[in-house]
């Protein structure tokens, strides 16, 4: 008898266990299910929205991400930016490319589909046939979509760290290739001066290596918008490159003062975008940089101009 009763306990203690995990199982598959038709859902919606009519709030979106892509932490910034991620702006590009009827929709689409040719084809329609008060937008969007010919990027690009993108620093660059981009972001200048026209320039003479003028728009960015992160880590690049070109003994004051420039700028930087991984790094090689070079001589600072600081476009 006792020993029926041990075999029925532990027989029970058995079918109580499988009965127990059988239950947690069936929870946790159900909950990730919850989760995968919670995603499939947003996506559905997502979907749904793009095949309506074209929504104020879309065509902004899509136009501030073809103006957020000379900024680091592109992806992260179109989402704070617009709520919606990279996935789902492309989603709304591929719709916007066959039934918008807006010249700046569908030149903003191609771009984010990579055919910035019929992208700089639409801005330029759109500068012939719209009326004056937009036209800036046009001009710096042709820019951007130049800008990205001649450097032959992809919007992929802005994703991958080690791509060219952001360590093309050595690359040699002809002024004669960005001339129209220059004119085109001119012109969204003269017609509206504000800080995304501005930067946007900046990093074209920033990747000319004409950095008076850089310093001087991505300056005057920053008067037009004292919390832009981007001008401020752009700038100090520009004052760490200046230090290191400083190569004569006798330039070591103007040398610190670049470098405590440049020191500034990459604080500053940081302080509006703590979390930005990009300008950690950027002011740790900084760092590196800057004692490195206490020693004045061309052994030391020749082989410091390989350290890629630019984890940023050199222009982008």
């Amino acid at each position: 008898m006792r020993r029926s009763w041990s075999r029925f306990r532990f027989s029970w203690r058995i079918s109580s266990t499988i009965r127990k995990r059988n239950k947690s199982t069936e929870e946790l598959k159900k909950h990730g299910d919850r989760n995968k038709n919670e995603i499939i859902e947003e996506n559905k919606k997502v979907l749904k929205e793009s095949h309506q009519d074209l929504t104020e709030k879309i065509s902004k979106a899509l136009n501030s991400t073809v103006q957020l892509v000379f900024q680091e932490s592109f992806e992260q910034k179109v989402f704070d930016e617009t709520g919606y991620t990279l996935q789902q702006i492309k989603i709304f590009a591929k719709q916007a490319s066959k039934q918008s009827e807006s010249y700046l929709d569908i030149g903003n689409s191609y771009f984010l589909l990579n055919d910035f040719e019929l992208a700089v084809t639409n801005f330029t329609a759109g500068i012939e046939n719209s009326p004056t008060e937009l036209l800036w937008q046009f001009h710096l969007n042709r820019a951007i979509a130049l800008d990205f010919i001649e450097s032959d990027y992809k919007i992929e690009d802005l994703k991958n760290l080690n791509s060219k993108v952001y360590y093309n620093y050595h690359q040699i660059f002809e002024k004669s290739k960005y001339d129209k981009s220059i004119e085109d972001f001119s012109k969204a200048i003269e017609l509206n001066p504000s800080y995304p026209t501005y930067f946007g320039r900046g990093k074209i003479y920033k990747k000319l290596k004409h950095y008076p003028e850089a310093i001087e728009d991505f300056s005057k960015a920053i008067e037009l918008n004292e919390k832009f992160a981007d001008a401020y880590q752009n700038r100090g690049i520009i004052y760490c490159e200046l230090g290191l070109l400083a190569e004569d003994k006798f330039n070591n004051r103007k040398r610190l003062l670049y470098f405590e420039r440049s020191s500034s700028d990459f604080d500053r930087s940081i302080e509006l975008e703590p979390k930005n991984p990009i300008f950690r790094t950027n002011r740790a090689k900084f760092y590196n940089i800057q004692e490195s070079t206490t020693v004045l001589s061309k052994k030391v600072i020749k082989p410091l101009k390989s350290i890629a600081i630019y984890p940023q476009r050199i222009q982008n």
